[in-house]
């Protein structure tokens, strides 16, 4: 079983006091969605209000419960029923041009002996409208570009009024989305979604139904604006705080078959489309994507980036490393010992050339080479400067 490394450690009271906080020219065509799809566990979603049952008696696995948050919505009704803003996929035209380029891509790999069949490529050209790929619809573990996804619902939740102390979130954003730090992102996740990492012991079969619609609810978000078959509804490990270095009690529970556990699945169409949402202005609100592009901007001064978070750099071995540092470069990465993806807008100062790119390889060999991202997405760049 492979896991996502990129966490750090995370302080107990901060975490703590967060909860404490808290009041708790070709004719455009849809980007593709693919429908025949696994899916989760639980993939119901609340159509109502629904009364919460009372979890507050169970415990973290493998921690003391004192030293743990509670979520403050577990008390409570709670309506979740509320959706994606952007509930209709961009119109893009299929492009023979930007074809050329993602067959490019796919002889990279084969030229370094990398097998293709883990590979999916989306390319968008924001000026023209057009879009092109290379297994886009397949579904693949998303690593932690997962934590766009939840990024996304957060601010749809801010926009709701669902989560109103946006100040107390901003640490966890930053170290979610800036450090990619997995301890952060499953308060961000718990939050969101209603939910907390129970033990197995302590919930019955009607208590772990309810606690699965809930944290399914952050699936359904998507869902609903077209982005069938996703599940982003796991958390990635280790996460420090709870003690837990792989799934555990109901995280675990939730995974079903031990031998073909359920796990988060995304398309690299589905994740250039999110992206494509956010720099669009699109995603949530003009406002919320404007804060969220920021959020996701990364400096490409090798000065900055070479001193980046030891843990994870989002720089180092993924598109940008290989591009100018004077570009505007938005993006979320993901990596752990099995796979390595990424998807991320690039646009020089002139704005002549704007694209999106999303690369999932999920293969222990693209986890290893730490030089073919960089390698793809200069090949992309230079060929679409030449457009």
């Amino acid at each position: 079983m492979l896991f996502n490394i990129t966490a750090t450690k995370f302080r107990l009271s901060a975490i703590t006091a967060l909860v404490t906080t808290l009041a708790l020219t070709n004719s455009a065509v849809a980007i593709p969605i693919s429908i025949s799809v696994p899916q989760p566990a639980s993939s119901s979603c609340l159509e109502n209000t629904q009364p919460e049952l009372d979890l507050t008696t169970a415990e973290y696995t493998d921690s003391p419960k004192e030293t743990l948050p509670t979520s403050p919505f577990l008390q409570r009704q709670r309506n979740l029923q509320f959706f994606y803003s952007a509930n209709q996929p961009p119109l893009l035209a299929e492009s023979s041009q930007l074809q050329s380029i993602v067959n490019q891509i796919v002889q990279t790999a084969t030229a370094k002996h990398l097998k293709t069949q883990p590979l999916s490529i989306t390319l968008i050209d924001l000026n023209k409208g057009q879009v092109a790929g290379y297994q886009q619809n397949q579904f693949r573990y998303p690593a932690s570009v997962v934590k766009l996804f939840w990024l996304v619902a957060l601010y749809g939740e801010f926009e709701q009024g669902i989560l109103t102390n946006k100040a107390a979130f901003q640490p966890y954003i930053r170290d979610m989305i800036g450090n990619s730090d997995n301890d952060a992102a499953s308060v961000i996740l718990d939050q969101i979604t209603a939910t907390q990492s129970w033990s197995k012991s302590q919930l019955t079969d009607v208590e772990f139904q309810s606690w699965l619609t809930r944290r399914n609810q952050v699936n359904c978000f998507f869902k609903k604006a077209g982005y069938q078959g996703i599940n982003i509804d796991q958390k990635t490990y280790p996460v420090d705080y709870l003690h837990l270095s792989s799934p555990k009690g109901t995280e675990l529970r939730m995974r079903g078959n031990s031998q073909a556990p359920i796990r988060n699945q995304i398309t690299s169409q589905q994740a250039a489309r999110l992206m494509y949402e956010v720099v669009n202005n699109q995603a949530v609100s003009p406002s919320a994507s404007q804060k969220m592009s920021t959020l996701l901007t990364r400096d490409l001064n090798p000065q900055v980036w070479r001193n980046i978070y030891p843990d994870f750099n989002p720089i180092e071995g993924f598109f940008g490393e290989s591009l100018p540092s004077n570009i505007k470069f938005v993006s979320k990465a993901g990596w752990t010992s099995g796979s390595r993806n990424e998807v991320a807008f690039v646009q020089t100062p002139d704005g002549k050339t704007r694209y999106v790119l999303a690369i999932f390889a999920d293969s222990s060999a693209y986890a290893s080479d730490d030089k073919i991202f960089p390698e793809m997405s200069r090949l992309v760049f230079d060929q679409m400067n030449r457009q």
